[in-house]
């Protein structure tokens, strides 16, 4: 279901398992999607994409901006490693309405909660995490580092000599960026 929040849009049963990191079957995705549909969860069109009803889509983009903050609140990243934010070959407007719907959200939350009050200490939250991923993960396969970039991103964090190198910076919508010094060896921009 959060695939299907993040994606916005329909989506194929192959497309979800391209972006799940634990390579799911595409038959086992197929019959979970179509017991969904049973249950009036997702909506199918043609048998072939799968959306989710508006109501859950704003339910469940809600769930996973709330586990998110949570996550990154208490510094156990299991879902913020294992799901893209954003999706950096989305159409413009989904990925507009990615940030609308999920980033923005996170950012505001973040910036207000109890933990981590203001744009600096989130940041520097970001950082640790980040951080702390790089020691013990250096170039595991995931959304982390692209995630946590997006956020800075959308956080109007200065960028100038950031170290992103060595990990796996996936799905980061770089584009139009100011990324002067950012360092990038060795990392996988797949």
């Amino acid at each position: 279901l959060y695939w299907l929040a993040i994606n916005r849009e329909p989506t194929s049963a192959s497309a979800l398992c391209e972006d799940i990191l634990n390579s799911a079957e595409v038959e086992d995705v197929q019959e979970s999607l179509e017991l969904l549909n049973n249950r009036s969860l997702v909506q199918s069109i043609a048998g072939v994409y799968y959306d989710l009803h508006p109501v859950i889509q704003e339910y469940v983009s809600n769930c996973l901006v709330n586990k998110i903050c949570e996550e990154i609140e208490c510094r156990d990243i299991d879902l913020f490693h294992a799901i893209a934010l954003l999706k950096s070959q989305s159409r413009d407007y989904t990925r507009a309405t990615q940030e609308k719907f999920i980033l923005q959200p996170i950012k505001r939350k973040l910036t207000r909660s109890r933990e981590i009050r203001g744009r600096g200490r989130t940041i520097n939250r970001l950082e640790e995490i980040l951080r702390s991923h790089r020691d013990n993960f250096q170039k595991e396969e995931g959304y982390l580092a692209g995630n946590i970039l997006d956020l800075m991103i959308c956080l109007d964090a200065d960028m100038e000599g950031r170290d992103f190198s060595n990990l796996c910076v996936w799905q980061s919508y770089l584009r139009n960026q100011e990324l002067h010094n950012v360092n990038f060896s060795h990392s996988d921009l797949s």
